[in-house]
């Protein structure tokens, strides 16, 4: 049976890719890392700015606690420096910066508990929005393990 140049066209036109579910599965393995990568750069912002937040804790007594925190970050492709503080005049170095996807992660060092010991505090911020930052703060002192919440919102 023979089929004609312009009816061949109109049918191959006509099919739908539910006609076709393999065709979709492709496509669909095609497409999702390609989503998935842009919407994850989508989310992501640039670090550089100043960022002004919160840093949450439990006090010695074990009540919640909540201090004002303060970044001043500098973003060259994956790499972040900059410093980081509570209170104006302590501000901190910001060590070993990164930025992978859209996870900020860095370290410094400052002076804790009664002693003032000096220890490494590791950070890990997510972009929540290109303007807002959601993460932890954690160090140890002693042999107790200290982790705080940490949010920033960056200034305009």
């Amino acid at each position: 049976m023979a089929i004609n140049p312009t009816e061949a066209i109109h049918r191959l036109s006509n099919k739908t890719t539910a006609d076709h579910p393999t065709h979709v599965k492709l496509i669909s393995k095609r497409l999702f890392p390609l989503i998935f990568l842009l919407s994850t750069l989508a989310l992501a912002g640039d670090a550089s700015g100043r960022w002004n937040g919160s840093l949450e804790f439990k006090g010695e007594n074990g009540q919640s606690q909540a201090a004002l925190a303060h970044a001043d970050l500098k973003q060259e492709a994956n790499a972040v420096t900059g410093r980081i503080w509570k209170e104006e005049g302590q501000d901190f170095e910001i060590e070993q910066g990164q930025v992978t996807g859209n996870e900020i992660s860095f370290k410094f060092r400052a002076p804790e508990g009664e002693e003032e010991q000096v220890v490494v505090h590791s950070v890990r911020l997510n972009f929540v929005s290109p303007t807002h930052l959601q993460g932890t703060l954690e160090f140890e002192l002693g042999d107790q393990k200290v982790s705080a919440k940490l949010t920033f919102n960056k200034e305009k």
